[in-house]
């Protein structure tokens, strides 16, 4: 038998439940590729936290914290957090630079 014959009715379990969830041929695609490794499927909060993160993260001004947790409805501390190295950057590069004799 060959993966391209194999039915949703040949599956059993988990592999049937994701046949019938993605259809089958993705789940061969899925077979193909990934077969026989460990697949880790992030939580929809994760994924949507580090959309959010890099919205925040190109929204950010230098000056903008106190809109943007009003925006995103966060703390400040979160904020700041999240803008942490692109402030640091801000800082470094606005720091006069010293000129050696």
């Amino acid at each position: 038998m060959e993966l391209k014959q194999l039915t949703v009715s040949d599956l059993r379990g988990e592999q049937r439940d994701l046949a019938e969830l993605v259809g089958m041929d993705t789940y061969r695609t899925l077979v193909e590729v990934y077969g026989g490794c460990n697949l880790y499927i992030y939580k929809a909060d994760t994924i949507l936290k580090n959309v959010r993160d890099k919205e925040i993260r190109s929204q950010y001004t230098g000056s903008n914290i106190q809109e943007l947790v009003d925006t995103y409805g966060m703390s400040e501390r979160a904020v700041r957090e999240i803008v942490a190295d692109l402030a640091r950057q801000r800082r470094t590069q606005a720091a006069p630079r010293k000129v050696r004799a």
